[in-house]
């Protein structure tokens, strides 16, 4: 049983983050598996058996990561050089890392820009370069911390807190009813079958999105912002197909 829980481990950490943990798990694995005298399940033929994929995930090499995960557990300064995809344009930044996430097959660094002298997130896909420093990284307020990630909907929190009401079909209601989108979230069911979830958000481009993906099985009821901008963006999709 600790065989099967190790290798299923060590697949799980090489799709997270390629060759992170490998190095490390393997003498493990391997000593495990001898002393055990599993020889009729080896390593190879278990992680054969396991097949983990991802979908419309950035999913590339994270050539920095181990210099941003070290300077993270140890409490050093970083200089990076980050490309940002929605300006187009590159910046080199010093930054003290508060905390790493992980999200949707993706790393994000929450961190201290002393440029920006405020917290920023920065996705792992877009360091370019990363050096660790020797200077001692600066402790952000925590709770400033705990409030980048997690407090609201999506990777993006911040600003002032809303909420969301999204009604989903009866057909949809069944699927969406058995998932998490945010550990506050409140669910209702309508006379003919429909779901409505209520969410909380800070940030709606992510909740946009995930809300598009539904098309006619979902509408957005509240607030009557968001409302309108997904009703703005359903018009600009469709201009295109006319």
């Amino acid at each position: 049983t600790e065989i099967y829980a190790l290798l299923m481990i060590d697949t799980l950490a090489s799709h997270i983050a390629p060759g992170l943990l490998s190095e490390h798990l393997q003498p493990l694995i391997t000593r495990i598996t001898l002393a055990l005298s599993a020889a009729d399940d080896t390593p190879d033929d278990i992680r054969s058996r396991v097949r983990i994929l991802a979908s419309a995930a950035r999913r590339r090499d994270a050539a920095h990561f181990e210099n941003v995960a070290q300077a993270t557990v140890r409490r050093k300064r970083l200089e990076i050089l980050y490309f940002t995809k929605s300006r187009n344009e590159r910046s080199t930044r010093i930054v003290s890392p508060q905390r790493l996430i992980h999200y949707k097959e993706n790393w994000y660094l929450v961190a201290w820009c002393h440029k920006a002298e405020a917290l920023r997130l920065f996705a792992l896909d877009s360091v370019e370069d990363a050096r660790v420093l020797k200077e001692a990284a600066f402790e952000a307020d925590k709770p400033a911390v705990d409030a980048m990630v997690g407090k609201d909907f999506g990777i993006y929190s911040g600003g002032d807190r809303k909420w969301a009401k999204l009604r989903f079909s009866a057909l949809q209601a069944r699927w969406v009813e058995a998932e998490v989108w945010h550990p506050e979230q409140k669910t209702s069911h309508l006379d003919d079958g429909s779901l409505v979830l209520e969410v909380p958000y800070s940030d709606q481009r992510e909740l946009l999105l995930d809300v598009l993906k539904f098309g006619p099985e979902a509408e957005v009821l509240e607030p009557s912002e968001l409302r309108e901008e997904m009703r703005s963006r359903l018009r600009r999709a469709l201009s295109q197909y006319e």
